[in-house]
C-alpha cells in the first residue's frame, strides 16, 4: 500500500518515525486477517450485525484521519497481496470477486468516513478505477 500510495504512511504515524510506524503497521498486519477471518464466519442472516461493526471501523478510521481514497490503495494492495501468497494471478473472476467483497466493506467504512453512501459508492468506484490502472515499479 505504501508503494501505491506514499501519503498512507502518515496514517501509520512514519511521520513520528520509523519505529512507531512499523509498531502501527505490526499491529494492522495481525489483526487485519483476523478481522477478515471474523468477517467470514459471520456472514449470514444477521447482515446488520456486520454492518454496526464495520460502521464503527469506519468511524475509528475517520478518527485516525484515514482518506477515503486510501481504501482504494488498500484494495489493491490486498490484491496484490493475495497473488503474492498464491504466488500467481488471480483469474478475472477471482479478482472480482475479491473486489466486490472489498469494496462492500469499504463502503461501510467510507460512508462513516463521509457521511453520505451515495457519495462513498462513487467514491469507491472511481478511486478503484484510477487506482486498478496503476502498474508497480517492481
Amino acid at each position: 500500500m505504501f508503494v501505491l500510495e506514499p501519503h498512507t504512511k502518515l496514517v501509520f504515524g512514519f511521520d513520528q518515525g520509523h519505529a512507531m510506524g512499523q509498531a502501527y503497521v505490526d499491529v494492522h498486519t495481525n489483526t487485519f486477517p483476523g478481522f477478515m477471518d471474523s468477517f467470514i464466519q459471520m456472514l449470514g442472516p444477521d447482515v446488520e450485525f456486520i454492518e454496526d461493526i464495520f460502521e464503527q471501523v469506519g468511524k475509528r478510521h475517520k478518527d485516525m484521519n484515514v482518506k477515503p481514497s486510501f481504501f482504494a490503495f488498500m484494495g489493491k494492495a490486498l490484491i496484490l497481496t493475495v497473488e503474492e501468497y498464491l504466488k500467481r494471478p488471480l483469474t478475472t473472476a477471482k479478482q472480482d470477486a475479491w473486489e466486490e467483497v472489498y469494496d462492500e466493506i469499504s463502503m461501510v467504512m467510507i460512508k462513516n468516513i463521509l457521511s453520505w453512501k451515495k457519495v462513498a459508492r462513487r467514491w469507491c468506484c472511481r478511486m478503484r478505477r484510477q487506482v486498478g490502472t496503476m502498474q508497480l515499479n517492481n
